[in-house]
């Protein structure tokens, strides 16, 4: 999200990051130039709130998909940092405006399912409202 900035802030949006748990994680973030304001959610209220939910051991344990992201970046040293909340938690991505209301939820099936940034893109485009 760091490099599609310039495009973001073009359509009128920012990027709010919410972790977890971690200050350290957040701390170490805005000290590497992360330039978007981070908060932290300890009791994941906001991904309850849109609907970003978790996941059973048994799912973590055997998501394939989350297995290969996890290899391919590991192969390509892109590391994931420590998990700072539980490995139930899952990702997402929300499209909300002003008023609080979610737009489009990008819901992660594991660790590191993240949306591609021209989907976020088409969604923050005033013509697909």
């Amino acid at each position: 999200m760091a490099s599609a900035r310039t495009e973001i802030e073009g359509l009128g949006a920012t990027v709010i990051g919410v972790g977890p748990k971690s200050p350290s994680q957040a701390a170490r973030l805005v000290a590497d130039g992360y330039p978007y304001p981070l908060f932290l959610d300890p009791d994941c209220n906001l991904g309850t709130a849109i609907g970003v939910g978790g996941q059973s051991l048994a799912r973590y344990l055997f998501n394939l998909r989350a297995w290969s992201r996890w290899l391919w970046a590991f192969l390509t040293n892109r590391r994931q940092g420590k998990i700072t909340g539980h490995y139930s938690n899952l990702p997402g991505t929300a499209v909300v405006d002003a008023w609080g209301e979610a737009h489009w939820v990008h819901r992660g099936t594991g660790l590191g399912d993240h949306p591609p940034i021209h989907r976020i893109l088409h969604h923050l485009s005033p013509r697909n409202d």
